[in-house]
């Protein structure tokens, strides 16, 4: 978290934004897998 913050805090707010949407995005997209991945191996058991 302290490295997007650092990185983020030298940005202007609209690419801020457009970083935090993305990382928001991909953090749900990364959840879903998850879940994904979990109904797969536990439907092949």
């Amino acid at each position: 978290m302290t490295d997007t913050n650092l990185v983020q805090s030298g940005l202007p707010s609209s690419l801020k934004s457009l970083l935090f949407e993305e990382q928001s995005r991909v953090r749900r997209l990364q959840r879903m897998n998850l879940k994904q991945g979990r109904i797969d191996s536990f439907c092949i058991r």
